[in-house]
């Protein structure tokens, strides 16, 4: 029976799976994982930035880009739960340890 390739989102890149079914292939969906990351920059003036991001693991698809001078956790759990009420809520959400996903506010 000939290798079958499986490729799954992002971990694709890093690592091929090699199996000899081709039912051992992953299936992933629109709204399966959505990636919650924060990117940064300076104005002109030296003032700081910050912008929230918001991306469906899948589709590729930004689902929320908020850019704000100081972001807090209140505020991403704001933005987070309004989303979920526009598009549905994924089965699983993946960030990384910043300050503003590890506050009360998240957990």
């Amino acid at each position: 029976m000939p290798k079958r390739i499986c490729r799954c989102g992002a971990e694709a890149i890093a690592s091929v799976r090699w199996a000899r079914e081709s039912r051992w292939c992953c299936r992933m969906v629109k709204k399966q994982r959505w990636s919650l990351d924060f990117v940064s920059d300076a104005l002109t003036d030296g003032r700081r930035f910050r912008i929230l991001a918001v991306v469906d693991d899948f589709s590729r698809e930004n689902s929320v880009l908020v850019a704000e001078t100081s972001l807090s956790g209140h505020r991403v759990v704001r933005e987070r739960d309004r989303n979920i009420a526009k598009r549905g809520a994924p089965k699983t959400i993946v960030s990384d340890n910043g300050i503003e996903c590890t506050s009360m506010a998240i957990l």
